[in-house]
């Protein structure tokens, strides 16, 4: 139907046009879900479909014992792990675990990253506290509620909105909880977690389906993404998505401020529609408790 609705785009008005293709994307997202409650296995079945069609990957190559033999070493080593300022847990043995940021963006981009931005992004548990201003066209509204029901994004606005969000490192992801408190005194959440991609990427699943994959790069005294597509997430398979066909292109730059602060800017912007959200704040970065 989304396709449908490109070719028909300039029979239609523009608010009726965007109207629809909110509903065709919701629907399509509601099938999703649909196929997955009536069939939990359909994500198990599509897996072995994928892993059927790339048997000749170069994982077959892989020596298993050996791999296990190296892990059952390090396992069997007392050690004693320390969490350091600049993002690295590091034990008295040869091991060192880094964050998803510092692995993205490698040792020469982490070490050109901001002390500030550097805190933020560290493995151990932490949380910013500041406050955001969000923003979106009145019309937006119904997309992003519905959006919200999977678990993206916000469907309120404001001015200088308290916002909370902790951090934790389980397994390989990072999971991220935020916390807005409006002044009418209701609490908003958004929740996601991250893991990595390949180079320089990560992808942050809003739920355990869908996400969005984005590139990373630093720039002079600033940290910048740049969305690149939004992915569906089944078994082991990943189904990617242009970013056209959700809302739009991601753009988020963080700068370093003095202490432990930054200012962060998120925004999306529609190929057709311009910019279809965005939220912006100041924060400072506190250790936290496990």
């Amino acid at each position: 139907m989304p396709s449908l609705l490109g070719i028909l785009q300039a029979q239609l008005p523009g608010k009726l046009f965007f109207i629809l293709y909110a509903i065709a994307i919701g629907l399509a997202f509601l099938l999703v879900q649909m196929a997955l409650g009536l069939r939990p296995q359909l994500s198990v079945e599509v897996a072995e479909t994928a892993k059927a069609a790339y048997g000749q990957s170069t994982l077959t190559r892989v020596d298993c014992p050996a791999a296990l033999d190296r892990l059952a070493a390090l396992m069997d080593g007392e050690c004693t792990y320390e969490d350091r300022a600049d993002g690295v847990q590091a034990h008295s043995g040869s091991l060192i675990m880094k964050s998803l940021m510092h692995c993205a963006l490698g040792d020469d981009g982490w070490a050109r990253l901001p002390a500030s931005l550097q805190a933020h992004y560290q493995l151990g548990p932490n949380v910013d506290v500041g406050h955001m201003d969000i923003e979106f066209p009145v019309w937006m509204k119904p997309y992003l509620w519905l959006l919200h029901r999977f678990g993206a994004l916000l469907p309120r606005s404001g001015k200088q909105i308290p916002t909370r969000v902790e951090k934790d490192v389980v397994a390989d992801c990072q999971y991220w909880r935020r916390t807005m408190q409006f002044p009418d005194g209701k609490r908003v959440t958004f929740n996601s977690h991250w893991i990595a991609a390949e180079g320089n990427r990560l992808i942050e699943f809003v739920n355990p389906v869908m996400g969005l994959e984005m590139a990373v790069r630093v720039e002079g005294n600033h940290l910048r993404y740049e969305g690149v597509r939004f992915v569906l997430k089944l078994g082991r398979f990943v189904v990617g998505l242009p970013e056209w066909m959700i809302l739009g292109h991601t753009t988020i730059v963080e700068c370093g401020l003095p202490g432990n602060g930054f200012a962060m800017d998120f925004r999306l912007t529609h190929p057709v529609f311009g910019q279809v959200f965005r939220y912006a704040g100041t924060f400072t970065t506190q250790i936290r408790q496990p």
